[in-house]
């Protein structure tokens, strides 16, 4: 049928790597133009190129392999390149830095994670990228039902979600009578938020105003999700210094009692994400 491009005909490579668990792509890129109407001027009427362009993809992707390849190009010094590939076209990049990664757990459902990309080199179907013959073969699937946590005497409550986000600001440097950026600087510090909801067992709360006595409250907690594939393979997220933003805790008569707790942290490293 004309105009239908079947999902098998799709991939998404990253770094020379083809992701896998592709639920959505998108791409964009933008032109920033200007008029020639100046003083002086009377020749056609004509659009110019004003600033360079940055293109921008963003990626949903089910967490059925591990989230690895991904992850460790946050904070990259260097860019990376990767492309879509659909019915034997290609939308390529160079130069690619990760602006944001999204990661979401929950009980009795698949973890999702998400990324967003700008690339600042050229995009197009003739940029060649590296392409491995590896591919992400081998299922790590983190276990949602088994979310352990470790911070302040609160891991006896039992996790049902878990919620993390990482956001980076890049500024490109340019040099005159070049297009694209001789640098791209990450901006620090790298802000990171999470939330956490359990279903409360002996969850004690802590005065609002402790806060204000002793100084800002940080602690240092960590999340591991193991492989439900049957492995001893696990990821664990490990936030340090992480400071308590609001806590919501809700009761019904149904005996359905939970406590929702949301953090932010900052740092001038990239987010600790293990994989063991």
């Amino acid at each position: 049928m004309k105009g239908y491009v079947h999902n098998s005909d799709q991939s998404f490579h990253l770094n020379g790597l083809a992701i896998s668990g592709v639920q959505s792509l998108n791409a964009n890129y933008q032109i920033p133009t200007e008029d020639n109407n100046f003083l002086g001027y009377v020749g056609p009427a004509d659009l110019i190129q004003n600033a360079p362009g940055v293109a921008r993809f963003s990626l949903d992707r089910v967490m059925i392999t591990s989230d690895e390849p991904i992850t460790e190009l946050i904070a990259a010094e260097t860019g990376f390149d990767g492309g879509i590939e659909y019915n034997s076209q290609y939308i390529n990049f160079q130069s690619g830095f990760i602006d944001s990664y999204q990661c979401s757990f929950a009980v009795d459902s698949l973890a999702e994670s998400n990324i967003s990309i700008s690339a600042y080199g050229e995009v197009g179907p003739n940029v060649i990228i590296k392409r491995n013959t590896q591919k992400q073969n081998e299922l790590f699937i983190p276990s949602s039902s088994g979310i352990s946590i470790d911070f302040d005497g609160r891991e006896t409550n039992r996790v049902v979600s878990f919620a993390f986000e990482m956001n980076a600001e890049h500024k490109p440097v340019y040099k005159i009578g070049s297009i694209f950026p001789c640098e791209v600087v990450l901006g620090t510090p790298i802000k990171q938020k999470f939330s956490i909801e359990m279903e409360v067992d002996d969850y004690k709360s802590k005065n609002v105003y402790d806060y204000m006595r002793t100084g800002t409250h940080f602690e240092t907690i960590r999340v591991t999700l193991k492989n439900q594939c049957g492995s001893q393979e696990q990821v664990q997220y490990v936030f340090r210094d992480a400071h308590l933003l609001s806590q919501d805790f809700s009761t019904n008569s149904e005996n359905d009692t939970s406590i929702n707790l949301s953090y932010s942290t900052v740092s001038r490293d990239k987010p600790e994400i293990l994989y063991i």
